[in-house]
């Protein structure tokens, strides 16, 4: 720290700004007026209090009378990032069609004492009890054909008028296009690697 360092001058990309701003401001003929960046907008100023919202109390009296209802309390809890644990969408674990089984995402949960015969009558949540009925799943398409007889037209047309044209070339620059053999420059990866795994 506190060690000498030298001014070599003013940077030179801020002293040719400096100057185009100068060169632009003689063209146009009209001095670039900087002006400070005006206040934000006004803060800490009075806030009337009216009270809580009315969608907060009626949510708060909702909750009172389920909780009255069910004969249970809600006490939310959060998780090890402090976030919330609170109701959800529900999903396929929240539905049950047994008797004496009442599941919800919101932590207002009642499961009484599974019997052999509840837990062999699950039924998927999404239909009715009588199971799908109406939308059956579509049957597996046959398998493609394969090793079947593919024609052989010859030479593809591109690959044809391209070695064409590298002959044509070749004379015109008296020269044949070759490629050194065992230089790894022209070596064919796709030829060496292994497909067969």
């Amino acid at each position: 720290m506190d060690y000498f360092v030298p001014h070599f001058g003013k940077d030179i990309d801020i002293k040719g700004a400096q100057d185009d701003i100068k060169a632009a401001e003689k063209i146009v003929g009209k001095k670039w007026d900087w002006k400070k960046k005006p206040d934000g907008p006004p803060r800490g100023y009075f806030v009337p209090d009216f009270g809580v919202d009315e969608d907060i109390k009626n949510v708060g009296e909702a909750i009172a009378s389920e909780e009255s209802n069910l004969g249970h309390k809600w006490a939310p809890t959060q998780d090890a990032n402090g976030f919330w644990n609170v109701p959800e969408a529900a999903d396929n674990s929240s539905y049950g069609y047994n008797t004496g089984q009442y599941i919800n995402n919101s932590g207002l949960v009642q499961v009484d004492a599974e019997t052999e015969t509840v837990k062999k009558s699950k039924s998927d949540p999404i239909f009715s009890s009588a199971g799908n009925t109406q939308y059956k799943h579509p049957k597996a398409a046959a398998e493609p054909p394969r090793d079947y007889f593919v024609p052989n037209f010859g030479q593809d047309k591109d690959v044809k008028e391209t070695l064409a044209s590298e002959k044509v070339a070749s004379a015109m620059t008296k020269r044949n296009w070759v490629f050194p053999t065992g230089d790894k420059r022209w070596t064919n990866e796709a030829k060496a690697t292994d497909y067969n795994f």
